[in-house]
C-alpha cells in the first residue's frame, strides 16, 4: 500500500514528459493479484485516468504511466527508461532482473529503486539490505510487527503459537537471522561466532593454515583465508587478477605467515595455481571438491569440508564481516544416495547469489587434518591439546580438529 500510493504520488507530480514507473513481482499474475486492484482504488478519484487491463497499466493525464511487470518475463522492460521503480520478493525473481534491467532502465533518468520483501535467509534481499544499511546512497528500515502495531496482540499472540519459531521471527520480526530450515549452515551458528572473542592461549600455539579459492566467473573473487586454530585471522579478496599475478600474492602471504599449510581448491583455475605456487618451491595441499569424501555422510569432499567447517564454527572466532557471514550461510543442502550433498555455485547463482568464495577458501583448510585435537578437550585448559602435522600430501585422514 505505501509503495503504490508513493509511485501514484510520483507520476501525478512528475511535469517531464513521458514519465514512466514500474511496480514488478516475481511473476505477471503475482504483480496483477496483489497491486492491480489496488492501484485502481487509489487513482479512481482522479479525473481522466486511462486504464489497459491486458497489459496492466494505467496512464494520468499529465501522460505519466505506471505498469505491472513480472520478472518471468524480464525481456519485456528492457528498453525503456524508468523514473522510478518498486520490486516486491526480489530474491524470488529473476537473478538478471536488477543488474541487466532495471539498474540500466533508471540511468538516463536518474530513477530510483524500492525493494521490498520478507526476510527468507541469506539471499538477493539480505545482500541488498545490508549493502544500503553501509552506504549513504541508499536508505533501509524494517518494520517489525512490534513496533507497526497494525496486527492486533491477540491475532499475534495466535500466530506465535501456530507458527515455527523461526517462520514467526521471519515473518513477523523481519528477523534475517532466523534461518531457513534447508540451509546447510544455520546463521545463528554464524553469528555466534562473530562474536565469540577467544583468549590468545585458546588458539595461538595452533598450527597456522591458509586457504585459496581462485576466482572461476567474472563477478567472483580470488580469496585468501589464514586460519590459526579456532581464530580466522585474516581474509584477502582479489578481483581482477590474472593466475600469474594472484600467484604472487599467494606466494607473499606464504612468506609472510610461513603456515603450516596451503590448501587449493583446484577445481577450475585452481590447478594452474597449484603447479605456478609447486614451481616456484611451495609446498602446497590440492583439494578437488568432486573427490571421495573420507567421513561417508557425505556426496562428495566439498560437502565433507564444509561439514567440517560447520562444526568448527560451534567453538570459533570469525571477523565481524558482512560479505563472509553471506557466504556461509547462503548454500542450501540436499541429499543424492542417502548422502549429504552441498548445493553447486552455479545452483546458487540460479538463485541470485554470488559464489561464496571467502567461505570456500576457507573451507578447503579443513579437508585433513593439520592439527588434531584430543576429544576431552578443555576450551580453558589449553595443555589438553595434542598435536600431528601431517606433511605427506598423500595421506588423507579424517579431520579431528582445529
Amino acid at each position: 500500500m505505501c509503495v503504490i500510493n508513493e509511485l501514484v504520488k510520483r507520476a501525478l507530480l512528475n511535469k517531464t514528459d513521458n514519465a514512466r514507473y514500474a511496480y514488478v513481482a516475481p511473476f505477471f499474475s503475482q504483480a496483477k493479484d496483489i497491486a492491480w486492484t489496488m492501484l485502481g482504488h487509489y487513482t479512481k478519484t482522479i479525473p481522466n485516468v486511462k486504464r489497459n487491463v491486458s497489459e496492466l497499466w494505467i496512464e494520468f493525464p499529465n501522460g505519466a504511466r505506471i505498469t505491472l511487470y513480472g520478472s518471468d518475463n524480464p525481456d519485456r522492460m528492457r528498453g525503456i527508461g524508468l523514473d522510478g521503480c518498486v520490486i516486491d520478493e526480489v530474491a524470488q525473481c529473476k537473478p538478471e532482473l536488477w543488474g541487466e534491467v532495471v539498474r540500466p532502465a533508471l540511468m538516463d533518468k536518474k530513477g530510483f529503486c524500492v525493494f521490498i520483501g520478507t526476510p527468507k535467509g541469506i539471499d538477493k534481499f539480505y545482500e541488498l539490505y545490508h549493502e544500503a544499511c553501509k552506504s549513504d546512497d541508499w536508505y533501509a528500515a524494517s518494520f517489525p510487527v512490534t513496533e507497526t502495531g497494525v496486527i492486533p496482540e491477540d491475532e499475534l499472540v495466535l500466530a506465535k503459537k501456530t507458527m515455527a519459531e523461526n517462520e514467526f521471527r521471519r515473518e513477523m520480526l523481519c528477523d534475517f537471522s532466523a534461518s531457513v530450515d534447508d540451509l546447510f549452515i544455520q546463521i545463528d551458528v554464524i553469528n555466534a561466532a562473530s562474536e565469540r572473542e577467544l583468549r590468545d592461549d585458546e588458539w595461538k600455539f595452533s598450527p597456522l593454515v591458509m586457504g585459496v579459492d581462485v576466482a572461476r566467473f567474472g563477478d567472483d573473487s580470488s580469496v585468501i583465508t589464514i586460519r590459526q586454530g579456532l581464530k580466522l585471522r585474516e581474509i584477502a579478496r582479489f578481483k581482477e587478477l590474472d593466475l600469474m599475478a594472484f600467484a604472487d600474492q599467494c606466494a607473499k602471504y606464504i612468506q609472510n605467515y610461513t603456515p603450516d599449510g596451503v590448501f587449493v581448491d583446484v577445481v577450475g583455475l585452481g590447478a594452474g595455481l597449484v603447479d605456478r605456487l609447486r614451481s616456484l618451491g611451495y609446498d602446497v595441499i590440492e583439494v578437488n571438491g568432486a573427490n571421495t569424501p573420507t567421513d561417508k555422510r557425505y556426496y562428495n569432499k566439498r560437502a565433507e569440508c564444509w561439514g567440517n567447517m560447520r562444526d568448527w564454527l560451534k567453538h570459533a572466532s570469525i571477523p565481524k564481516d558482512s560479505g563472509l557471514r553471506v557466504d556461509l550461510a547462503s548454500p542450501k543442502y540436499s541429499f543424492r544416495m542417502e548422502k549429504l550433498l552441498l548445493e553447486s555455485k552455479e545452483d546458487m547463482k540460479k538463485r541470485g547469489l554470488k559464489s561464496p568464495d571467502v567461505a570456500d577458501s576457507l573451507s578447503v583448510g579443513f579437508s585433513i587434518a593439520i592439527s588434531g585435537v584430543s576429544a576431552a578437550y578443555d576450551r580453558h585448559d589449553a595443555s589438553t591439546y595434542e598435536f600431528s602435522i601431517h606433511r605427506n600430501h598423500d595421506v588423507v585422514k579424517p579431520y579431528t580438529g582445529y
